[in-house]
Formats: C-alpha cells, sequence, structure tokens
C-alpha cells in the first residue's frame, strides 16, 4: 500500500525505512518545515545563562530540540535554516527511498548544508565550551526517539519517560530534586505537559523556544497524486492508501488541507495509521477515513 508520510523530511526516513519494512510504498508529503524560532546570539547567550550546576538538568520533548541545538551552530558545522529552504514546491517532495542516498529534489537532505550561505556559524570555540556544558546535564527526554537524537549530539545522562509528557513529568518527579534548575527546550507550539504539571508542583522550571515546526499552506503534491489514485486502488481491495497520523495536531493540518483541496470525499478509501489511540480518536472525527493504531 502506498502510504503518506507527513512529518517534516529529517523525521521522515526512520518512519519510511519502517514502512518499507513492513511491505509498504512510503510517499513523502511533509505538511511542516523545520526553522530556527530565535536570534541565535539571544538563544545561545540564554544557553550559556543557565546554571550547570550539578543538580540542573536540561527536559526535551521532541528530537526537534536537539536538532535546533546544532541549527544554532553547537555542532560545529553550518546549520541548515529550514526544511524547505531551498525547494521551490513550498514543501513538497515526491516519492523516496529510506535508502536512497541521492534524493531527487534539492530541498530534501540531511540537516546541514556545507555550501549553505545563510546558516548560522557560532563560534567554533565557544560553540564547543557551551556544548560541553550542557553535555554534562542531565536530560529528560520525553521518549525514546528524542533520547537516542540526545545521546547522538554528546548527552552524557538521559532518563527516558514513556513517550507523552505526563509520563514526563512523573519521570522527573521521581529523579529531580524540587528546588533544582530546570531548563525546557521547547517549540513555539509544545504541549501542555509536563511543564503544566512542573509549575503546579513547584518545580524551578524555564523554558526556552528553540525551533519552530511551520505548518504548510497547501497539501503537497505527494498527497494529491496519491489521493486522487486512491479510489481505484480500492478496487482492488481494502484501502486504496494510507496516511502516518503522528500527532492530534498533524492530523488537523492534514484534515484542513485536505478539505481546503476538495480532495475530502476521497478519503473514504483512504487508511489512517495513528501513533496513539488519543490521536486516532481525534482523527475520526476530522475526515470520513478508515483509521488504525499503527505507531511508527
Amino acid at each position: 500500500m502506498r502510504v503518506l508520510v507527513l512529518r517534516a523530511p529529517h523525521q521522515a526516513r526512520e518512519t519510511a525505512r519502517r514502512l518499507s519494512l513492513l511491505g509498504h510504498e512510503a510517499i513523502s508529503a511533509p505538511v511542516w518545515s523545520f526553522r530556527r524560532a530565535g536570534q541565535p546570539e539571544e538563544v545561545l547567550q540564554k544557553l550559556a545563562e543557565f546554571p550547570r550546576k550539578t543538580d540542573s538538568a536540561l527536559i526535551l520533548t521532541s528530537a526537534n530540540a536537539v536538532r535546533a541545538l546544532n541549527a544554532y551552530g553547537l555542532d560545529g558545522k553550518n546549520a541548515y535554516m529550514s526544511d524547505n529552504q531551498n525547494t521551490g514546491d513550498s514543501g513538497e517532495r515526491d516519492i523516496y527511498s529510506p535508502n536512497d542516498q541521492n534524493t531527487r529534489n534539492s530541498g530534501n537532505q540531511d540537516a546541514y548544508s556545507p555550501d549553505d550561505q545563510n546558516a548560522y556559524k557560532a563560534d567554533s570555540e565557544n560553540a564547543y565550551r557551551l556544548k560541553e556544558g550542557l553535555c554534562r546535564l542531565p536530560v529528560y527526554a520525553v521518549g525514546a526517539e528524542t533520547a537516542a537524537a540526545a545521546q547522538k549530539f554528546g548527552f552524557e545522562t538521559i532518563c527516558t519517560a514513556d513517550g507523552n509528557g505526563a509520563s514526563l513529568a512523573e519521570t522527573v518527579r521521581l529523579k529531580h530534586a524540587f528546588s533544582s534548575p530546570l531548563l525546557h527546550l521547547r517549540g513555539v507550539h509544545a504541549s501542555p505537559e509536563p511543564a503544566k504539571s512542573l509549575l503546579a508542583g513547584g518545580y524551578n522550571l524555564q523554558s526556552l523556544i528553540l525551533y519552530e515546526m511551520k505548518a504548510a499552506e497547501y497539501l503537497p503534491r505527494g498527497a494529491r497524486a496519491v489521493l486522487r489514485a486512491a479510489p481505484k486502488m480500492a478496487r482492488r481491495g481494502g484501502a486504496g492508501a494510507g496516511v502516518v497520523l503522528p500527532s492530534a495536531r498533524t492530523a488537523r493540518l492534514f484534515a484542513s488541507l485536505v478539505r481546503a483541496s476538495g480532495h475530502e470525499p476521497r478519503c473514504t478509501h483512504i487508511l489512517g495509521l495513528a501513533r496513539s489511540p488519543a490521536v486516532a480518536d481525534t482523527a475520526r472525527t476530522l475526515l470520513p477515513w478508515q483509521m488504525e493504531i499503527l505507531s511508527l
């Protein structure tokens, strides 16, 4: 089955690989693009000012927060400004293979481009010292994907929660001293948890916005093609195509883009693959699609 992957390209490759192992054909149709949310000098200054005591810690609720640290120059490389900086199609991309090292579209590339003239490059010595200090701090990661990104970045001590904000808040309560400083590295749009529970409990929690996931204005080309072909494919038996729904927010955005493009009637032939029951419950109310739980 052809399955739409709505995540930004830097997040989509692992999902595509897992879909391939299940015998599906992954179609890249990103409805989000990644970009820095602050001025590099100000963000780096705030990171440097956070007390790096033995009892301080960082909270990560997305692997994108780690990518954002790279985007502010803490990896020593030029960092890519956004996912669709060099594309001419508002983030739309064609079919890709998770093993394809030479992507068809110049915009569908990894986080860094050595030729990117608009990238921010931090002073190498200061960046090294800042990264070294940050990596000594314990990290509370929301789930396995975020923990893996943190480990790859260089963080030495990582406590991993069960994949949601509530479990992350509980992990912090069990392991972190009540009055010790916490810094939540987050995006512009973040789930209420764990911050809501931790602040209500009186924890010394600060937050720093590092990045934004910008919503697409139009339904990606790959998604339009799959939706147009879905009724014909469905006549062969089963759903005509699938779409991975990693979050309720992504499901809502995709549904609004589908309705705006006039493809809503074709969704009766689409199988939504929701990451969790909560996502499935939200998605069922948005479009006339079928729904299954498939954590990718």
